[in-house]
Order: structure tokens, then sequence, then C-alpha cells
């Protein structure tokens, strides 16, 4: 695993910090604003020294970093600057959780991008961010907001009863558990059992469903992802599938996302954006490499197709 593109140091000093809140304070006075600056502070410091930096810029200028910038900034680029002033990922994350769930309908994609697509430790940490910052939570509002199977499915996930990864892998229970998913789907006589589904899906460890995943295709002599699609529909379809890929390879689903967000008719900013800042410190490079196995081409030129002006200049500053 390569990590991240963007490498937090956790120890910008404050004078080292004071010296690049004077130099963007400076990029956003008088006529005009140098956006080259404010690109390359942002990605070339961690999230850690991001904040570093905000906070140190308010003690000298007695301003908040985020709302100058949003003074000045707009569209795309203003959206993917703010992104990166967030906290941490996972409070940027439960801002779109509630994003999804608030107003008129339910953005169902980005709640299973963010529950179905993060890992237990990720999924954990947005949910506390998500009580903090709303003093709400999220599972409850989820509870009432979505209906059915795939709440209760995001409702499993968010209880953090997945066995760790550390526990090992058995080989006869993932024979066993791959038996149970085929008798809860295709090998039933009429109808799914949805409930073998959850309960397999959202308390087994990655390692575990993975090895069950192999299983399930010797055994039935079909994919899980094949069954899924006959037996499943609608949102609970799509958050299956997304643990399934998850399980079988995080970068490559996430690099999958990238590319949907980009193909066609326009382009999903948000989701380019969320997903580019995100894992930027996290897994990005991975994640260029898995994106270019699967599309044979890189992640950079799919991203500078699609995009253009500073908007283009900041994405690619943080794929690099």
């Amino acid at each position: 695993m390569k990590g991240g593109t963007i490498k937090s140091t956790g120890g910008l000093s404050d004078s080292d910090a004071d010296k690049l809140g004077r130099r963007l304070r400076k990029s956003m006075n008088g006529i005009g604003t140098d956006e080259r600056v404010i690109i390359e502070i942002l990605t070339k410091n961690g999230c850690e020294d991001r904040e570093t930096i905000a906070d140190r810029y308010k003690k000298q200028f007695g301003r908040d970093l985020k709302d100058d910038l949003k003074a000045e900034l707009g569209g795309n680029f203003e959206s993917a600057v703010l992104a990166l002033c967030e906290q941490n990922s996972h409070h940027y994350l439960a801002q779109w959780c509630r994003k999804a769930i608030r107003g008129l309908g339910t953005d169902e994609n980005t709640l299973i991008e963010i529950i179905c697509g993060c890992k237990r430790d990720m999924v954990a940490q947005v949910d506390a961010a998500y009580k903090y910052q709303f003093r709400r939570s999220l599972e409850e509002d989820i509870e009432s907001e979505m209906s059915g199977d795939v709440k209760r499915l995001m409702v499993a996930l968010l209880q953090d009863g997945r066995e760790n990864d550390d526990v090992g892998v058995s080989p006869q229970r993932s024979k066993d558990l791959a038996q149970e998913l085929y008798e809860a789907g295709e090998g039933m006589n009429s109808g799914t059992d949805e409930e073998t589904f959850i309960r397999i899906f959202c308390t087994t460890n990655y390692p575990q469903l993975k090895k069950t995943f192999e299983e399930y295709t010797k055994f039935a002599d079909n994919s899980i992802e094949n069954a899924i699609e006959k037996e499943f529909s609608g949102d609970l379809k799509e958050a299956l599938l997304t643990v399934v890929l998850c399980v079988k390879d995080q970068n490559a689903y996430f690099a999958k996302v990238l590319h949907d967000a980009m193909k066609g008719a326009g382009t999903d900013d948000d989701t380019l954006i969320r997903i580019l800042v995100t894992r930027s410190e996290i897994d990005l490079e991975d994640i260029k490499e898995a994106f270019k196995k699967a599309y044979k081409k890189t992640l950079a030129e799919a991203v500078t197709a699609e995009t253009s002006g500073d908007y283009q200049k900041i994405l690619l500053a943080i794929i690099k």
C-alpha cells in the first residue's frame, strides 16, 4: 500500500504556520486573488498542518480562514478549497451525510458510498463526528429518512458489530457462509432472505467475507455480484454490491466511483471532490493505480479532460 498523495507531518511549527498564514492573507488582500498560493499551501500540507495554519491565521489576524476564502472564491474551486480546510475527513463526510439526509428527498447514493464504502473504523468516526457537529444521531436520522431492508443494512453497519480483521479466516466457515448466502438467495424456491445477507455482510470481517465470496463462486457456479444483481433491486442491491466491491478491493471501488463521476455528459463534481479530498491522505496513490489498471488512463488525464481553470489545478495538485 502506497498511501496518500498528501503527507502530513503533524509537526508544523507555529512560526512556519504563521508564515504560511501571512502568505494566504496576502494572496487574498487587495485587488484579485492569488489562487496559485492557496493551491500550493493547501495541497502541500496535510490536514493536521492545515488546521494549525487556520488556528495561527485567526491568532494573527482575528479572522476565520474559511470565511475569508469563501468570500474570495467561487464555484467548484471554492468547494474543493473549503473541503481541504475541514478539520478532518470524517468531519467532512459527516457533513455530507447530513446534506444527504436533510431537505426534500434523501441522497441514498451518497449515504451508501460513505457507510457501505468505508471500513468500520472510518464509519465509526463519521458516526461520532455527525453527533458532535449536529447534536443528532446519524442512526436515528437514517431510521426516519430511509425505509425497508436498505435502512436495516445501514443501521446494522453503524453498530460497529463487524468482527476484527485479526480474528483470522476459517476455510470451513467460508464454505458454510457461502452456502448460507446461496440458500438465502439463488437457492430459495421463491423470494429472498434479505436478513441473512444483512447479517453476514454486516458482522463478518473483511478477510473472511473475501474468502466467502470466493467459495460462493465455487459453490454456486456464479459470482456473488451476479447473485445480488439477480436477487435484489434498488438501493439494497447497490448497497450490497458496494460492500462486495470494497471487500474485494476498496481501491478499485473508489476508482470506479471516480470514473462514474466523470463519465457521460457532465461531471459529478461533489463526488469528485469528496473522494479526492477524503482519500488524499489515506490511499489515493493506490486508487490512482487501480484507476489506471481498470480504465487504461491515468486519473490525472481523466480529471484534466473533465475540468478546467483553478478547479482543475487544485484537483491535479491533490492527485499529484
